[in-house]
Parts: C-alpha cells; sequence; structure tokens
C-alpha cells in the first residue's frame, strides 16, 4: 500500500510539524509494509521538519511538485525553462502590467526589490536588483511568482492571467496564501503533485499497489485523482470536499484515524483498474 499525504493542514499541528499522532501512525504502516510519501506546496528550504519525520517517507515531494527532497540534495524535477519564463515576462509586460518578480529555485528565492510579502519572507529567499533574466541564471527555476504593481487590483492580475493563457506547457494559478492577494505562480506543465507522484509510482515499480491519499486544497487535486481512496482533510477547500469524503481533523489526527480504522486493509496491496489507469494517462494543462 501507498499512503500519500499533503503536508499543511492535513498532517501538521500547530507548529507546522507533522502531529504526534499522524507520526506514530505513519510510522506504524510503515513497520507493516506501507509505503508513505509526501508531497507539498513548501519547497525544500522551507521543509522544516525534524529529520525523525522526514525518515517516515519513501519519497519527499516538495515545490507542489517541481522539486524532489527528501533524503538526498533537493532537485527541480520540472523546470521552467529561461525561454518559458522570458516569454511570461513579454507577455505580461506587452499586456501593459507592472509588477515585480520572484524566482524560486527550492533552495533559494531570488526576487526584484519591488517584490514585496509572501514568499519573499521566507528563509533562503534574497533580493536582487538585477533583471529577472540575471536572476533565473542561478539555477534550475522551480516556480516563478509575478506581483502586480497595484497587487488589489483585480483588473491587473485578470490581465496578467489572461495575458499568458495561451503559453502551452506552462501552469498558471492564483496563489491562495492566507496573507497575501494578487499573486500568480507560473510552473511547468507537469510540475504538480500528481506528476510527481505518478513519476515516483513508475520509478520504483510501485504503480499496481493499493494508493490512498490525502490532501485538503486545490493543489492536491492532480495527487487525490490517482488514489484508490482520496480524502479531503479538516477544513479543505469547497471543490476538494465536493469530490472527496472529509475526514474531520480538529484533533491533527484525521490520518492517524484513517491509518488505525483501516488497519486490517493494509494488508490490501493491489490497486483498483481504475486507480492503475489514472496513473497511466498524461496529465492535462490546467489553467486554474
Amino acid at each position: 500500500m501507498i499512503i500519500a499525504c499533503d503536508l499543511d493542514g492535513t498532517l501538521t499541528d500547530q507548529k507546522g510539524e507533522i502531529s504526534v499522532r499522524n507520526v506514530d501512525a505513519l510510522r506504524w504502516a510503515s513497520n507493516r509494509g506501507a509505503a508513505c510519501v509526501l508531497a507539498t506546496s513548501r519547497p525544500s528550504r522551507c521543509l522544516d521538519l525534524p529529520p525523525s519525520q522526514l525518515a517516515l517517507f519513501a519519497c519527499v515531494v516538495t515545490c507542489d511538485g517541481a522539486e524532489w527532497s527528501g533524503h538526498k540534495p533537493a532537485e527541480v524535477r520540472a523546470p521552467l525553462s529561461r525561454a518559458d519564463v522570458s516569454l511570461l515576462s513579454r507577455k505580461i509586460s506587452d499586456a501593459g502590467v507592472p509588477g515585480f518578480y520572484a524566482v524560486e529555485f527550492g533552495a533559494t528565492l531570488y526576487y526584484e526589490q519591488g517584490f514585496t510579502g509572501w514568499p519573499a519572507t521566507d528563509a533562503g529567499a534574497y533580493a536582487r536588483t538585477r533583471s529577472l533574466h540575471d536572476l533565473c541564471v542561478n539555477g534550475s527555476v522551480a516556480r516563478l511568482f509575478f506581483r502586480p504593481e497595484k497587487p488589489l487590483d483585480r483588473g491587473n492580475l485578470a490581465a496578467a492571467k489572461q495575458a499568458v493563457s495561451d503559453c502551452d506547457g506552462i501552469s498558471c494559478s492564483v496563489v491562495e496564501h492566507p496573507a497575501e492577494v494578487g499573486l500568480l505562480q507560473f510552473s511547468g506543465q507537469n510540475a504538480t503533485k500528481g506528476d510527481a507522484l505518478r513519476a515516483w509510482l513508475e520509478e520504483s515499480g510501485r504503480r499496481d499497489e493499493r494508493l490512498v491519499v490525502f490532501g485538503d486544497h486545490l493543489n492536491d487535486l492532480s495527487m487525490l485523482e490517482l488514489g484508490d481512496e482520496a480524502f479531503a482533510v479538516g477544513n479543505a477547500h469547497p471543490v476538494v470536499c465536493r469530490r472527496y469524503t472529509r475526514l474531520p481533523n480538529d484533533d491533527d489526527a484525521a490520518v492517524a484515524r484513517w491509518i488505525f480504522s483501516s488497519s486490517g486493509h493494509l494488508t490490501s496491496s493491489t490497486s483498483t483498474t481504475a486507480g492503475r489507469a489514472s496513473r497511466s494517462l498524461a496529465t492535462p494543462l490546467r489553467f486554474c
């Protein structure tokens, strides 16, 4: 069996670490042959989990699927090319939307001086006065963020998003960070949690095993869609709750309760036919 989990809002407690009960349950499942996978929006520089917790996972996916992390040096698995970055910035400029960029490399983040707020406030983030093109020479680009000069102007945000809507192979989404508005995130088409999980299942030879997935937000949908069973955890996004059974998480232990209540099924390791088929399909281009 494979148990794949989102991190924040799914496994974590108020301190931002995996809750004690979830740690105990994941360790219990691992000791009985289950392989646990962690998939998070956090970049590797902000993973901030104790080594004992990271050791619970056979695979750690960061940057919403653009990066591998965990037991080896972090590596961007689905980068944006410099040509992609140039195309995006040119289209937004041609649309007449002024603003500032931040470039996510996973281990570091560089941002233009005018870029304020998250993720420039995270650890490992550094301001640079150089051009966007010069920022991108620091490594493989996992994600690109754009904040309009007037972030509260929804018209500017919509115009920027519309300007890049025909960029093949690039995903664009409005970031729904609790403290932020007016921020666009760009990543490669295959830089999703679902694509990263599918790649790991193939590479590890475990595609045909039963897969159970837990998540709470829109960026978890690509992963939830792969599961033989999938659950919306806690205060999940309404779209996620409409599609999947919701598990209450007031005690930060929803995943633990499911694992222990399903202990008799952990030895049932074969995936359903539908589950195997979903893991073989190419992920469509998503503009959300």
